[in-house]
Protein backbone atom coordinates (compact mmCIF):
# COMPACT_ATOMS: atom_id res chain seq x y z
CA UNK A 1 0.00 0.00 0.00
CA UNK A 2 1.26 3.59 -0.80
CA UNK A 3 2.09 5.67 1.88
CA UNK A 4 0.13 8.99 0.95
CA UNK A 5 1.59 10.77 4.42
CA UNK A 6 4.84 11.20 2.67
CA UNK A 7 3.64 13.50 -0.38
CA UNK A 8 2.18 16.15 2.29
CA UNK A 9 3.44 19.60 1.59
CA UNK A 10 3.55 18.31 -2.70
CA UNK A 11 2.95 21.57 -4.77
CA UNK A 12 -0.90 22.05 -5.11
CA UNK A 13 -3.38 22.92 -7.74
CA UNK A 14 -2.82 21.65 -11.29
CA UNK A 15 0.50 21.25 -12.99
CA UNK A 16 1.03 21.34 -16.70
CA UNK A 17 3.18 20.26 -19.25
CA UNK A 18 5.66 21.93 -20.87
CA UNK A 19 8.97 22.22 -23.31
CA UNK A 20 12.45 23.37 -23.15
CA UNK A 21 15.83 22.70 -25.51
CA UNK A 22 14.22 19.00 -26.57
CA UNK A 23 12.73 18.16 -22.96
CA UNK A 24 9.41 17.70 -21.79
CA UNK A 25 8.92 19.91 -18.75
CA UNK A 26 6.14 19.69 -15.72
CA UNK A 27 5.28 22.87 -13.65
CA UNK A 28 3.38 23.33 -10.62
CA UNK A 29 0.41 25.76 -10.55
CA UNK A 30 2.89 28.69 -9.62
CA UNK A 31 4.61 28.15 -12.69
CA UNK A 32 7.88 26.83 -11.07
CA UNK A 33 9.78 23.81 -13.18
CA UNK A 34 9.52 20.69 -10.87
CA UNK A 35 10.45 18.05 -13.70
CA UNK A 36 11.93 17.42 -16.84
CA UNK A 37 11.54 14.45 -19.00
CA UNK A 38 12.82 13.26 -22.69
CA UNK A 39 9.30 11.32 -22.34
CA UNK A 40 5.91 13.22 -23.32
CA UNK A 41 4.24 10.06 -21.69
CA UNK A 42 6.00 10.20 -18.64
CA UNK A 43 5.52 14.22 -18.33
CA UNK A 44 1.47 13.46 -18.55
CA UNK A 45 1.96 11.38 -15.80
CA UNK A 46 4.14 13.54 -13.63
CA UNK A 47 1.64 16.55 -14.09
CA UNK A 48 -1.06 14.40 -12.96
CA UNK A 49 0.04 13.17 -10.03
CA UNK A 50 -1.86 15.33 -7.67
CA UNK A 51 -4.87 14.10 -9.20
CA UNK A 52 -3.99 10.40 -9.03
CA UNK A 53 -3.10 11.42 -5.24
CA UNK A 54 -6.62 12.86 -5.01
CA UNK A 55 -8.41 10.13 -6.48
CA UNK A 56 -6.40 7.91 -4.30
CA UNK A 57 -7.35 9.11 -1.30
CA UNK A 58 -10.99 9.44 -2.41
CA UNK A 59 -11.50 6.10 -2.81
CA UNK A 60 -9.26 5.05 0.10
CA UNK A 61 -12.33 6.87 2.07
CA UNK A 62 -15.06 5.48 -0.07
CA UNK A 63 -13.63 1.93 1.00
CA UNK A 64 -13.39 2.30 4.35
CA UNK A 65 -17.25 3.71 4.64
CA UNK A 66 -18.21 1.09 2.40
CA UNK A 67 -16.38 -1.76 4.40
CA UNK A 68 -17.51 -0.66 7.87
CA UNK A 69 -20.96 -0.46 6.45
CA UNK A 70 -20.57 -3.77 4.95
CA UNK A 71 -19.59 -5.22 7.87
CA UNK A 72 -23.00 -4.24 9.98
CA UNK A 73 -24.52 -7.19 10.98
CA UNK A 74 -28.22 -6.06 10.56
CA UNK A 75 -28.27 -4.44 7.40
CA UNK A 76 -30.94 -4.96 5.19
CA UNK A 77 -30.19 -6.82 2.09
CA UNK A 78 -31.05 -4.28 -0.31
CA UNK A 79 -28.80 -1.59 1.26
CA UNK A 80 -25.72 -4.33 0.92
CA UNK A 81 -26.36 -4.64 -2.94
CA UNK A 82 -26.90 -0.49 -3.03
CA UNK A 83 -23.30 -0.14 -1.37
CA UNK A 84 -21.66 -2.79 -3.77
CA UNK A 85 -23.56 -0.83 -6.69
CA UNK A 86 -21.96 2.26 -5.25
CA UNK A 87 -18.54 0.52 -4.94
CA UNK A 88 -18.90 -1.10 -8.61
CA UNK A 89 -19.85 2.58 -10.04
CA UNK A 90 -16.92 3.93 -8.54
CA UNK A 91 -14.08 1.90 -10.00
CA UNK A 92 -15.68 1.85 -13.24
Amino acid sequence: MIDTDKYEGHSEGEWKVGARKGAMTVRDSNGEEIAATNSYPNARIMADAPLLLAEVKRLREAIKVATMDLEEPNMHEETRKDLLDMLKEMIE
